[in-house]
């Protein structure tokens, strides 16, 4: 006869071991959903690069189109400059215009104010109001005579902003025409595959930072979201840069939905994916892991933007 305490140890053995096998059941069925959901990332990641491979274009290649299309000028645009409404105009038309070099003249502000004024609203102003000035090129202060200010186009050495931004059209537009796949997915994973492996981070002048560094494989933000913006643009995605704090990304469209790319931060981090498709909540906690910038923005200017489940 089986006493009670024999009993209850046989049963709670039982109960234990089917506890055990149920727990190893559910993780079994979990790790197996785990591995469809990384098998369907893999293989969107798979077959972009199935699509890159040598025959593409490399960012060096940029260097032979800046020499095909060199221009050699010196056009100077000269402005008056009486209030910052002023000044505001006078970087639109700039931004629009790329001249080699800029004469501002005023009676009001001296040569100093009008370079410090100069500074800070290419600084506070959005990317939306002047996107060249944000990626494309910059302007130094060469030389002051009176309340006169001249700045020249620093875009190359010896070179001309006119000469990058023929070069970048042309890159980009044979760039996009290797990188289009059949299906919006499969362009943004190519592009995406593309500047992820072909590019470094660098912030050491503000010249390396932009689409003038293309050649050498290196930029910052600025440029690399630029050339993110551009790339799916001409693919066929709707895309546009955002502007946060002190950091630049992208938000492209797929399907009618909105998300998150950012791969300046993810080649950082050297982690592919780690920030794509992040709603914009997560994107800002991931961009300070950085160290180095700060992605949080105006929420009365720019959309929250949610988790793309379809696609992380």
């Amino acid at each position: 006869m089986v006493n009670n305490t024999t009993l209850f140890k046989t049963i709670s053995k039982t109960i234990m071991g089917l506890g055990l096998s149920f727990s190893f059941l559910l993780l079994s069925v979990n790790d197996a959903n785990a591995a469809v959901e990384e098998k369907t990332i893999r293989s969107y990641y798979q077959s972009s690069n199935m699509k890159v491979n040598d025959s593409i274009i490399k960012p060096h290649y940029f260097n032979e189109l800046l020499k095909k299309h060199e221009v050699k000028k010196s056009d100077v645009l000269k402005y008056e400059v009486s209030s910052k409404d002023d000044m505001y105009k006078v970087l639109v038309d700039i931004d629009e215009k790329m001249p080699s070099k800029i004469e501002l003249k005023s009676t009001i502000y001296s040569k100093d104010e009008l370079n410090r004024m100069f500074d800070d609203m290419i600084v506070d102003s959005s990317v939306e109001e002047l996107s060249n000035f944000k990626n494309l090129f910059v302007y130094r202060k060469v030389k002051t005579y009176g309340k006169t200010l001249i700045l020249n186009d620093e875009a190359l050495p010896g070179g001309s902003v006119q000469t990058v931004f023929a070069a970048y059209n042309e890159y980009v537009d044979l760039l996009s025409k290797q990188l289009k796949g059949p299906t919006e997915s499969e362009s943004l994973l190519n592009i995406y595959h593309y500047v992820y492996n072909n590019f470094e981070y660098t912030a050491n002048s503000a010249r390396n930072m932009y689409i003038t560094n293309i050649g050498n494989g290196k930029m910052a933000c600025n440029g690399l979201s630029r050339l993110m913006n551009d790339l799916m643009i001409e693919t066929g995605i709707s895309s546009a840069i955002r502007q946060g704090e002190s950091h630049f990304w992208n938000i492209a469209t797929i399907d009618g939905q909105s998300m998150t790319v950012d791969v300046t931060t993810d080649i950082l981090k050297n982690k592919p994916f780690f920030t794509i498709g992040a709603s914009s909540k997560e994107h800002k906690e991931l961009t300070l892991t950085t160290g180095l910038y700060n992605a949080d923005f105006d929420v009365a200017k720019y959309e929250e933007i949610k988790e793309f489940k379809n696609f992380k």
